[in-house]
């Protein structure tokens, strides 16, 4: 064993006591008050939502579509991809309709439906309703325990975690015909048609502007700064470069909590580097797959090797919203929004899926191909009562958001009216 300089080692402990915790926090180290990209501070500060404003007008007034639904006395569903921001904006809309009370007498009320792990029964957000708990009581009785009686427009995020339960469908449609109240629900892309169907008209929105999220980056930034409590007196970006930026905005596919995701995992990821530069961005994107997902979003071939006559060659999978392997990516997605806790989906759980049509014997073929594109994450597993182990299939989170882009419609609502199914 090598001899340990102890006067060399006294300095280093020394040392430590010294920056006491500001050692501990990477964030402090480049002047952050806290960790500045968690999506939790949009809800503590709504400053941070960048502003409100933008994302209307990208949407072409949510709010308008929302209240003309009431109106009309229709229900509507908000269908977008993950990280956009739907939570927030509907979280918004609530708010800031309980500061117009006088002027418009509309009451709404935002919930959000969770599965048995993802709330505890014990410590439940009065927003969250448990939908998967063996003593639910039911849809129904659940939100007539929570006195909506006088609510106008009731807000239900998250309604695809209702499909835990097979009656779900049928107690949101009682619910709906007996009450006075106007239903919008969210959910992502990749909602079966038999939940869009019960809804009168759908919203759709994308993403948004490459400029928009840069200015949510530089405003996360320069706020959390240390000793920066009056927004943006200072125009210090480190350890970011301005390119930086750029480069996670561009990797984020307009979707906010993307790239919030992409820039702590640089911070989180930076060494011995005083900067952040599109370079490492690169180097943080890879490992976590953002490339092959904006390759996704862009309709762009993803290149894979097969061993054919003893010779590997390459080829190049072109990702067809019509075809088989994007079914069963839509199932996996569709799968980990409503069983969340599950270490993934089989081929077993894939063959006996009612959503998609492929015939048991060629669901393997197609996953090997999504496997070695590295679109799918195989995960091994025992089984319980029979020999050999199961494949537990799962996408990360920037691919599972390419693919809920690519199943929404390729141009955004060009006006405020309403999108009618067809």
């Amino acid at each position: 064993m090598a001899i340990i300089d102890q006067k060399k080692f006294l300095a280093s402990i020394k040392k430590g006591l010294t920056l006491g915790t500001k050692a501990l926090s990477l964030y402090q180290l480049f002047g952050f008050r806290e960790r500045p990209f968690k999506e939790d501070l949009i809800e503590r500060n709504s400053y941070l939502f960048v502003p409100p404003q933008l994302f209307y007008e990208h949407s072409q007034s949510l709010a308008s579509w929302i209240t003309a639904c009431h109106s009309a006395g229709k229900n509507g569903l908000i269908i977008g991809p993950p990280d956009v921001g739907k939570s927030t904006l509907a979280k918004f809309f609530v708010e800031e309709l309980v500061k117009l009370a006088e002027e418009i007498r509309i009451k709404c009320h935002y919930i959000q439906l969770k599965g048995l792990t993802e709330a505890s029964e014990t410590n439940q957000n009065p927003e969250e309703v448990v939908i998967g708990s063996p003593h639910s009581i039911g849809l129904i009785a659940e939100l007539e325990n929570r006195n909506l009686t006088e609510t106008d427009i009731l807000l239900i995020d998250d309604i695809e975690t209702g499909l835990q339960k097979e009656n779900f469908i049928d107690e949101l449609l009682r619910y709906m015909r007996s009450k006075n109240q106007t239903i919008i629900g969210i959910t992502t892309p990749s909602v079966p048609s038999e939940l869009i169907d019960i809804f009168d008209d759908v919203y759709k929105i994308k993403s948004i502007e490459f400029d928009t999220i840069v200015k949510i980056l530089k405003t996360r930034i320069l706020y959390y700064k240390e000793n920066d409590d009056k927004r943006n007196n200072t125009s210090d970006l480190t350890p970011f470069t301005d390119a930086a930026i750029n480069k996670i905005a561009e990797y984020s596919m307009g979707l906010p909590g993307l790239a919030l995701d992409l820039a702590d995992s640089c911070l989180r990821g930076i060494s011995n580097a005083k900067e952040i530069t599109p370079e490492s961005v690169d180097l943080i994107a890879e490992e976590l797959q953002y490339p092959i997902a904006k390759d996704i979003e862009m309709g762009q071939g993803i290149g894979y090797f097969e061993v054919e006559g003893g010779e590997k060659k390459r080829k190049e999978l072109n990702l067809s919203l019509t075809d088989s392997k994007a079914s069963i990516l839509k199932e996996i997605l569709f799968q980990s929004r409503i069983h969340p806790e599950k270490p993934g989906i089989t081929n077993t759980k894939l063959s006996k899926s009612t959503r998609i049509s492929i015939q048991a014997h060629t669901i393997s073929y197609h996953t090997n191909i999504l496997e070695k594109c590295k679109i799918l994450e195989v995960q091994e597993g025992l089984r319980e009562k029979k020999r050999g182990n199961f494949r537990y299939f799962t996408v990360k989170k920037p691919i599972m958001n390419a693919i809920e882009l690519k199943i929404l419609s390729q141009k955004p609502p060009t006006s405020s009216e309403v999108i009618v199914k067809r």
